[in-house]
C-alpha cells in the first residue's frame, strides 16, 4: 500500500515507508503506545486502558516481547516479527502458543509476584483489588489470552495456526495476525495496523481409544462438542452478569436487551458485554458495558465501525440531552462513565442513542 500527500505547491508526493532498525524498535513503540494494537476492530479492545505492562516477560517457554494487561484483566501477548526475520514465516505461531501454554501452566502466582515486585509497569491511577485478581487468575487458568503477531508484512498462515491450536486444545486463546504499515513524514511516523487473519473460537473433539489386550482389539470413538460446549473461554452468561449489577440498572439493561434483541448483537465477556452490529461476515462493536460503568460511543469507535459523520452526529445530539455526560465525557473524550453518575433514565437514553447508530448502519448496509 502506498500513501500520497498533496504539497503546498500542489504536487502529489508519495510518503516514504519507514523501515524499522530491528524488532526491538517496534517492540518499544507498541509498549509505549498499545492503542496502535487496541485500535484494530477485530480485537474489540477499543477504549481499553492498559494498567500493567512489561517487555521481555519471562515464561518457561521463553520471553514474551510485550505483555499488556487492561483494567478489565484482559491479557494481551504481543510477538513482533519483521519480514526479514525468517521466523516470521516459519515458527512464530507455535512460539506464541508456547508462551500462552507456559503462562497457563505456571498459573497466576508468577504474574502476581511480578506485579508485587514492580517488574511490571503499573498505571499509578489503577488500584489492584480482589475482583481484578480473581478475573486475571481465571483468564490465566483458562488460557483466555489474546495472542498477537504483528509485523511489517504478515502473510496468512492457516496451517500454522491450526497445528498450534491443536497442541493446546484445553485453552481458550485466540490469535490475530496483524500487519503494521509505517510511513515517515517530516520526522514523524504514521502507523496503520490492520488484521490479516484471526481465529476466535477453538473447536475441540474428544477421541477415546479403548484397547482390549486379551482379544487384541481396539476401538476409536470421536465426539465433537455441540455449540454449547465449544471453547473454554470463561465468559459470563447474561444472568450471571445481571446478578453483579445494581438492581435498578439491571432492570434497564435487561429491558434494553429484550426490546432490541432482533437488531443488536451482544457479545458477552468476563466482566460485561459489548453491543454491536454485523454486516456481511464482520462484527463491529460500538459500546462496551461492564458491571459498574460503560463506555460511550467515542470518535475512535465511530471510525473503527466506519460510522459516517452524519450518523454519529445523530448520536451526539441524543447525548447532548444529558449535558453533564456530554460535556464531561463525550466532548472531552473521557468516554468511561460510572453508573454512579447515571440515573435509570439517563442510562436508558445512552443505550437508546446507540440504537440510533445501529439502525442507521444496518439500513445503509442492506
Amino acid at each position: 500500500m502506498s500513501l500520497y500527500i498533496k504539497a503546498n505547491d500542489n504536487n502529489i508526493n508519495e510518503i516514504s515507508t519507514y523501515d524499522y532498525k530491528d524488532e526491538k524498535e517496534l517492540q518499544r513503540i507498541l509498549f509505549e503506545c498499545p492503542d496502535i494494537v487496541y485500535s484494530v476492530p477485530e480485537l474489540e479492545l477499543l477504549n481499553s486502558v492498559t494498567v500493567l505492562k512489561m517487555r521481555e516477560f519471562n515464561t518457561g517457554y521463553g520471553n514474551i516481547d510485550v505483555l499488556l494487561i487492561t483494567e478489565n484483566a484482559d491479557i494481551i501477548i504481543i510477538e513482533t516479527k519483521l519480514i526479514r526475520n525468517p521466523e516470521a514465516i516459519r515458527s512464530v505461531v507455535a512460539q506464541l502458543v508456547g508462551y500462552i501454554k507456559a503462562m497457563a501452566e505456571e498459573g497466576a502466582n508468577k504474574l502476581l509476584e511480578a506485579i508485587d515486585s514492580g517488574k511490571l509497569t503499573k498505571n499509578k491511577n489503577f488500584l489492584i483489588n480482589d475482583k481484578f485478581i480473581s478475573i486475571l487468575s481465571k483468564n490465566i487458568e483458562h488460557g483466555n489470552i489474546y495472542g498477537i503477531i504483528i509485523g511489517d508484512d504478515i502473510y496468512p498462515n492457516i496451517l500454522g495456526i491450526i497445528d498450534s491450536i491443536q497442541s493446546a486444545p484445553h485453552l481458550s486463546f485466540h490469535i490475530n495476525l496483524i500487519r503494521i504499515e509505517s510511513y515517515s513524514l517530516e520526522q514523524n511516523i504514521i502507523f496503520n495496523a490492520y488484521n490479516v487473519e484471526n481465529t476466535k473460537e477453538i473447536e475441540r473433539s474428544v477421541i477415546n481409544i479403548s484397547i482390549d489386550m486379551d482379544n487384541k482389539k481396539f476401538a476409536i470413538d470421536s465426539q465433537t462438542p455441540d455449540n454449547a460446549n465449544k471453547g473454554t473461554k470463561p465468559v459470563q452468561t447474561w444472568d450471571e452478569y445481571i446478578n453483579t449489577v445494581d438492581t435498578k440498572y439491571g432492570r434497564i439493561l435487561t429491558a434494553f436487551k429484550e426490546k432490541y434483541s432482533s437488531i443488536i448483537n451482544i457479545s458477552m465477556g468476563t466482566t460485561g458485554f459489548s453491543i454491536g452490529f454485523i454486516t456481511g461476515q464482520k462484527r463491529y462493536a460500538l459500546q462496551f458495558v461492564y458491571d459498574t460503568y460503560l463506555y460511550l460511543v467515542s470518535e475512535k469507535a465511530r471510525k473503527s465501525a466506519q460510522v459516517p459523520d452524519e450518523i454519529y452526529t445523530l448520536y451526539k445530539n441524543e447525548i447532548k440531552k444529558l449535558p453533564n455526560i456530554y460535556d464531561k465525557h463525550l466532548i472531552s473524550n473521557k468516554v468511561s462513565v460510572s453508573f454512579d453518575e447515571l440515573t435509570e433514565e439517563s442510562l436508558a437514553q445512552i443505550l437508546d442513542a446507540t440504537i440510533i447508530i445501529i439502525k442507521e448502519m444496518l439500513e445503509i448496509n442492506k
